[in-house]
Parts: C-alpha cells; structure tokens; sequence
C-alpha cells in the first residue's frame, strides 16, 4: 500500500461503449520543480472517500491512498494535455471525462 500526496488532482470517469459501468479514478500530479520533470499517475480506482478537515483520503482498488488537499483539485498544463491524449484515445471505445468532487 502507498500514500500520495499529489500538489493537483481530479477525479475522472471513465466508460467503456459496451457497459454501462463507470469506474472512478483519481489523476494526481505533480509539479517537477526547477531541476525536475513534472509527472502524473491515474489510480486504480477509487473504492472510498473520506472527508477529513483540509483534505479527501481517497482509497483505491489497490489500496493505495490519495490524500486529496481540499484548495488543490485541478490539472496542470500537462496533466491536461495527457488528459486529452485519453480522451482522443477512447474515442469509439469510450468515454473519460473530469467531474468536480465536491465531498
């Protein structure tokens, strides 16, 4: 099991054409800094929220855990243009789109 922290995150859901099942994720990222490269990661799927006071303890399939800042839900320039190489992936197969969680 592993805990992240990421400095941006959004949930998203994704579908497949054939199902009518919708499985929810988190895609986290983070800012690379000076030296470093920025770098995202997309759950396994989310299996439980947790409302704490600054922030969601999002838990996956995995069991891995997203501590989620409350002020820190969106993407980054490059996490969204990740965003879109799924969306243009999935297109005829299905669906992935960002929601806004609001607890």
């Amino acid at each position: 099991m592993s805990t992240y922290n990421p400095d941006l995150w959004v949930i998203v859901e994704l579908k497949d054409n054939d199902s009518d099942e919708v499985t929810r994720k988190v895609m986290a990222s983070w800012y690379g800094g000076y030296l470093g490269s920025d770098r995202w990661k997309l759950s396994s799927g989310i299996t439980e929220i947790v409302d704490r006071d600054t922030h969601y303890e999002i838990h996956n399939h995995s069991g891995s855990i997203y501590m989620c800042g409350k002020h820190s839900q969106g993407m980054s320039g490059y996490t969204a243009s990740v965003f879109d190489s799924f969306v243009r992936d999935l297109a005829g197969k299905g669906t992935i789109e960002a929601v806004e969680y609001a607890g």
